[in-house]
């Protein structure tokens, strides 16, 4: 994970990219790269992203396999296929 941070890391331009940043990396390494940003990039909102990466606590997804299946999906491509729909619609909702 630590590779792929380094390698790709997330672009963290608005507080949307923070948030989805620290759903699936450490809070340290998006700390640390919001703040090397902020040394390259004097218009980015440290003082109002910082605080949402110190305390913002990333959300469980509600939805699970088991729920889609309880509702008729069938084990597969087209479920897997669903819960990814269904996630990014949750995270473009703003969880």
């Amino acid at each position: 994970q630590l590779l792929e941070f380094l390698t790709a890391p997330p672009a963290l331009q608005q507080p949307g990219d923070v948030k989805e940043a620290l759903r699936h990396y450490r809070r340290e390494w998006v700390q640390q790269a919001l703040q090397l940003l902020a040394l390259e990039q004097e218009d980015l909102p440290l003082r109002s992203m910082l605080p949402l990466v110190r305390s913002w606590e990333p959300p469980t997804f509600p939805v699970r396999a088991q729920d889609l299946l309880a509702r008729g999906l069938q084990p597969g491509r087209e479920l897997g296929d669903a819960l990814r729909s269904l996630e990014r619609r949750w995270v473009e909702s703003e969880y």
